[in-house]
């Protein structure tokens, strides 16, 4: 056997421990890994408390570490022994030794290291795949914890509006509640008020009763000296003091008959309370810094039936028997004006007041409407027929005409037809905020132009938009209608040039005192003028045009909202009637 020299034991050995070396730096890649493993698989259990975030960062950190270490420090010495084995190779075959088994020795180790490789490479395979494993695992966890993420979310915003539904229903009961509870303190107050109400009612009714006994006494004397009369006829020529006694009688006859129908028709208004304030003449109601002073009785006419009960309603009338107090406008003249207002300019206002006054309908009652005035217990105008749908009328006065803007109209005609017009006109019309109470009845609301006579052309205006909004101390609406009919907006300019112009120049007269006069729409019918005189005043603000006029100038349902013209204080809105007989306006916010 041939001697082996230093050098080549010398070689083999650093071979051998190179090799030793490398698996020493695979067996720590190995225990890595199932260091990283392990701690995956009881992340995976939830035994680790490391967040999805953290344990993927932990494996790629784990593996990059091992695999940089193990290719860093074992690739040289890889390398070196490939090269190694291909110069053993070459020198076998340059030098061809007989030693066959030192070749044999070196092949067998060469194979043995080889295998060892493929053995390792096995290895690192199998961890690859079981790493891939865990990747996917890691993903599905991922996409698990996702659903679960967004499962939570949605649960969590369903608990939220359960809870926020909840909460809401616990306010509206506990404000329904709270209602019951107003209701029956309010219910309990009505009842002491109700049974006040009924005491004087109940006096007032026996007082009345006495005097139809009376008064049916007075008639049965009437009728039996009624058959005296032919004969005392004849001797009233010669007896001028019995017959002024008989129409002294028969004049107090009817003064008496007279006081009856007004003592008849006060009994309506007995339930329903009035308001009046410290300053206008009841002592033990306050008035407050924005108080309204009077608050009676609206004068809207309702009319269940419609447009065909008008007339009806017209002549069932119980506040103005016969309507003789009204001047319809075209009967009316210079004759019509107390002495010191016969003058031109007084009748050509008041004719162009009515040219400009409307007729206001409207078919809504809003929902909205308050139960009572503002700090009172006087009920709210029509609160009982809030969200009805039966047409109230009144009035109302143009004040205004406005060119459009550069956009295609859309009055009623124009939304129906496939060539809008281009020129369009905004008229303004004030009324009464108790007849229009917001922008619900607003949009409910139309009205009829130039209605003088019964026989004359209907011309009706829809309700566009709210253009000055109504607040419970300034009691008068604004509101705005649209036209493309260019005649009615010239015929109306002129109208409203005029009336500018006669309102300045119309004087006061010292022989008619407080002169004043309305022009409205009774009944929902044709519009009438009446004339009168103011009695009391009523300042609320100590600036102009916050006052409260009472008047016994005629007026009747369907006249609220007509505009009231004080001479030397302005113009103003009819709002009511008292118990009285007078009537009184609201002031405006203008």
């Amino acid at each position: 056997m041939k001697m082996k020299s230093y050098s080549e034991v010398a070689d083999i050995v650093s071979k051998v421990q190179k090799l030793a070396q490398i698996k020493e730096l695979l067996q720590k890649v190995l225990e890595s890994i199932d260091s990283v493993k392990e701690k995956c698989e009881l992340w995976i259990e939830d035994k680790e408390n490391l967040s999805y975030t953290e344990i993927k960062q932990f494996i790629n950190c784990k593996t990059s570490e091992a695999l940089h270490k193990y290719f860093s420090q074992a690739g040289s010495n890889i390398e070196n022994l490939a090269q190694s084995a291909h110069s053993l190779e070459r020198m076998d075959k340059e030098n061809q030794t007989d030693d066959t088994e030192l070749s044999a020795s070196l092949s067998q180790e060469l194979q043995s290291l080889r295998a060892n490789i493929d053995t390792l490479s096995s290895e690192v395979l199998l961890q690859s795949k079981e790493l891939k494993k865990c990747e996917q695992k890691f993903k599905d966890q991922e996409t698990k914890n996702k659903t679960l993420e967004e499962t939570s979310t949605k649960t969590l915003d369903a608990t939220q509006d359960v809870d926020k539904r909840l909460n809401e229903l616990k306010e509206e009961v506990r404000n329904e509640l709270q209602a019951t509870s107003t209701f029956m303190s309010r219910l309990q107050t009505f009842s002491m008020e109700f049974k006040e109400i009924k005491e004087v009612h109940e006096k007032k009714m026996e007082d009345l009763s006495a005097e139809i006994i009376d008064l049916r006494n007075t008639i049965s004397t009437f009728f039996q000296k009624q058959d005296g009369l032919e004969a005392e006829q004849e001797n009233l020529k010669s007896k001028p003091r019995d017959k002024m006694l008989i129409q002294e009688n028969l004049a107090d006859f009817f003064k008496r008959v007279q006081r009856l129908g007004r003592d008849i028709e006060t009994l309506r208004w007995i339930n329903v309370p009035e308001f009046y304030c410290k300053k206008s003449g009841q002592s033990d109601v306050k008035c407050t810094g924005n108080c309204f002073h009077v608050i009676g009785h609206h004068e809207q006419q309702i009319s269940e039936g419609g447009e065909a009960d008008l007339l009806t309603h017209l002549a069932d009338c119980n506040k103005s028997l016969g309507h003789k107090d009204f001047i319809p406008v075209d009967r009316f003249s210079l004759e019509h004006l107390p002495p010191g207002y016969q003058n031109t300019d007084m009748y050509e206002l008041i004719k162009v007041v009515a040219d400009l006054t409307v007729r206001v309908s409207v078919k809504m009652t809003s929902p909205r409407r308050p139960e009572f005035w503002p700090n009172t217990k006087i009920p709210y105008f029509v609160y009982n027929l809030k969200g009805s749908q039966h047409l109230r009328t009144g009035s109302g006065i143009i004040t205004d005409v406005m060119k459009g803007n550069n956009v295609l109209c859309t009055c009623h005609k124009c939304q129906h037809s496939d060539k809008p017009n281009i020129d369009w006109w905004r008229i303004e019309v004030q009324t009464a905020g108790s007849l229009v109470f917001d922008d619900i009845e607003a949009n409910h609301t139309t009205i009829r132009l130039f209605y003088d006579t019964e026989n004359c052309e209907e011309i009706v205006l829809n309700q566009e938009d709210i253009t000055s909004s109504k607040s419970q101390t300034e009691r008068s609406r604004l509101i705005t209608f649209l036209t493309c009919d260019r005649n009615i907006v010239q015929k109306i300019a002129k109208m409203i040039d005029q009336y500018n112009n006669l309102f300045s120049k119309v004087n006061i007269s010292t022989e008619v005192e407080n002169f004043m006069f309305i022009v409205s729409h009774p009944h929902g019918c044709c519009k009438q003028i009446s004339i009168g005189q103011w009695k009391d005043r009523y300042n609320t603000f100590g600036r102009p045009f916050s006052n409260v006029f009472l008047y016994s100038t005629c007026t009747c349902p369907g006249s609220e909202g007509a505009s009231v013209h004080c001479v030397d204080y302005g113009k103003y809105i009819h709002q009511g009637s008292l118990k009285s007989g007078l009537n009184y306006s609201c002031y405006t916010s203008s």
